[in-house]
């Protein structure tokens, strides 16, 4: 019988480390750990706070950039700074800025760690305490800013990131690559509506007034709306995160923010950090494909093991979030059409392992991997290479090692220094001193040494594939 272990008792006994499943940070229980880690003494009293302390690295990233914010003249003129990809929920909802006006959930939403905090579009939101205009509130009449890093983009969903109960503050990004940012803030009039922005849609959208008579829009640091309608009045109801009136918001927010007005100095160095802090604790991974990424048990030797995959190695080998997409016999189509609708991809390093499954079909993996490519946006992605397994026609010089073979080559030229022939790398780990080895090295196939069965991989395999991932997103600086 295993004994409860209790929070009291494991601060009484003065902290235990344990490792976070889903995330592979290591954390510590207790406000007393890591607090000396920290020299700023606001960083201190966040930390103080929180239940599962972060490890050292991120304490330095937070540090550096509240820092920041205090030498660009920012600190001051912020209500509130919220991490919401922090690494545990409760890390999210405080307020790094002050000990006041921490977030307080209403309905479902859902906190990803390295990610964000997302609303479910239908009544989720964060209360975050804030009255414009209460004594002590920076946010005022003619000085006025809220902002969201929006780090995964909901196509086709709400997208509200601010906003209060009667809709008289209100702070939009957009749904599509054709929409417009738009806001309120202050004013009676309509609402600013900013240019219809192209490109990647993740980013820090803000609307902020810096006068009576001057309000902007910004994605990042570039103005992309303007008004001088004038503020005539600041409205006493709660500023609230994911809400304008009766509509709810269903994007992922990484960073959020609210204070007094920012002007486009400020916004340079507020996107600056911000992009900072979001890269230096480390970017997060989302690896998609079939079995060979989703893992498999040991089967035939101890079918309660373990199960074994490469993405858990690369979040042991990284230190980052890693978010195992694979799923059992899937096809690459089947692969893309989760990957296109799971807008996890956007914000993350990807790394695409599809096509085992319909490898004959070479024309439709390749048009299929364009599409998960162009879905994600960016240029933080490898495409790894179909591997040829332990089958009567996939045997080197055979009809399907041949298809294998060519599929391979034309995702090389495709992708360039963005493919993985990880093949390649499971061939040239091979054990030559062993007979088995030996015969499969001669048929070109993956060694059955770094095989679990004809085609999937043991322990062994999965840690030379997820040193491979990690070691090409390090050396491409992602």
């Amino acid at each position: 019988m295993t004994a409860k272990i209790t929070r009291r008792a494991l601060l009484a006994a003065g902290g235990v480390s344990v490792a976070a499943a889903a995330v592979g940070t290591v954390y510590t229980f207790g406000p007393r750990m890591n607090q000396s880690a920290a020299s700023d003494a606001d960083v201190r009293d966040y930390l103080q706070r929180l239940w599962l302390q972060p490890s050292e690295a991120e304490i330095a990233a937070l540090e550096k950039c509240v820092t920041h914010l205090k030498q660009a003249g920012l600190w001051n003129k912020l209500d509130a700074f919220w991490d919401l990809r922090a690494s545990t929920r409760q890390g999210a909802l405080l307020n790094i800025r002050q000990r006041a006006f921490d977030l307080k959930v209403q309905g479902h939403m859902v906190q990803r760690p390295g990610f964000g905090l997302a609303g479910d579009g239908v009544g989720g939101f964060a209360r975050t305490g804030i009255m414009p205009g209460a004594e002590g509130v920076r946010f005022s009449l003619s000085s006025a800013s809220f902002g969201a890093f929006c780090s995964i983009n909901d196509n086709g969903g709400n997208n509200y990131a601010f906003g209060s109960l009667n809709g008289n503050f209100r702070l939009k990004t957009r749904q599509a690559p054709a929409d417009a940012p738009s806001g309120y803030l202050n004013d009676a009039a309509q609402p600013l509506t900013g240019e219809p922005l192209s490109g990647i849609m993740p980013g820090l959208y803000t609307i902020s007034r810096t006068s009576r008579d001057q309000l902007s829009l910004y994605k990042n640091d570039v103005q992309v709306g303007q008004s001088a309608d004038p503020s005539t009045a600041v409205k006493n109801e709660e500023i609230l995160l994911n809400r304008a009136g009766a509509r709810f918001g269903s994007e992922t927010f990484a960073l959020a923010f609210v204070g007094a007005g920012l002007d486009a100095n400020d916004m340079r160095e507020l996107t600056l950090c911000f992009r900072d802090y979001l890269a230096a604790g480390m970017r997060p991974i989302a690896c998609f494909g079939d079995s060979l990424t989703q893992g498999i048990r040991n089967m035939g030797k101890d079918p309660t093991a373990t199960v074994t995959n490469y993405p858990s190695r690369v979040q042991a080998l990284s230190g980052r979030i890693v978010y195992n997409g694979g799923m059992s016999g899937q096809t690459s189509t089947q692969i893309g059409k989760r990957a296109e609708t799971d807008n996890i991809m956007n914000g993350a390093v990807n790394v695409i392992w599809a096509g085992r499954n319909n490898y004959r079909e070479q024309d439709t993996v390749l048009s299929d991997i364009a599409k998960i490519v162009n879905h994600i946006g960016h240029d933080r992605y490898l495409v790894l290479s179909v591997l040829n397994g332990d089958y009567e026609t996939e045997a080197k010089g055979l009809v399907d090692y041949q298809r294998i073979v060519s599929l391979n080559t034309a995702l090389q030229q495709l992708y360039g220094d963005r493919f993985l022939d990880i093949r390649d790398i499971l061939l040239k780990a091979g054990d030559t001193g062993s007979a088995d080895d030996r015969a499969d090295l001669e048929r070109d196939i993956v060694p059955r040494s770094l095989r679990s069965d004809t085609i999937h991989l043991n322990d062994d395999g999965d840690a030379l594939v997820g040193q491979s991932v990690a070691n090409a997103i390090a050396a491409k600086g992602w």
